[in-house]
């Protein structure tokens, strides 16, 4: 049975970006509330948490999109995980900050060509930290010791 609020079961819905839990987003792929779970991988717990998720869609026959409102780090792994992937079919990136503040963070982004995203060229994640990040006045840096 479908929820009260998807009252058209013809159209395709995603969402699931908020949530930061592998069952929270389980149970909207199984119960069929939407059609394509969208994954933050920093809200919601990692590279591993992000390719569970992307597993349980998978079984059940559903694309995977990443989200994009957590900084440019994270689009740069969203994008690398993206092309792992095979059932990601976008990725999704937040224009304004995209060409507004993400780079003053990093050194590059992931290209944008032609409507298509792809991870920047180097190794690692293909970018660094921009190099005065911790010295700038609306940076807060904290260390946590094991």
């Amino acid at each position: 049975m479908l929820p009260r609020w998807r009252v058209q079961p013809n159209v395709p819905l995603a969402g699931g970006e908020t949530l930061g839990g592998l069952g929270q987003l389980r149970e909207l792929i199984q119960l069929g509330h939407i059609d394509t779970p969208i994954v933050d991988v920093t809200w919601g717990g990692g590279l591993t948490f992000a390719i569970k998720v992307a597993a349980v869609a998978e079984a059940f026959a559903k694309t995977v999109a990443f989200h994009d409102c957590s900084g440019p780090v994270t689009l740069a792994v969203s994008t690398h995980l993206a092309i792992a992937c095979s059932i990601v079919t976008e990725q999704e990136i937040t224009r304004g900050f995209y060409y507004g503040w993400y780079h003053d963070c990093v050194d590059q982004l992931p290209p944008l060509e032609n409507g298509f995203i792809r991870p920047p060229d180097g190794n690692g994640l293909g970018m660094s930290l921009a190099a005065d990040i911790l010295k700038r006045p609306d940076v807060a840096a904290r260390a946590t010791e094991a």
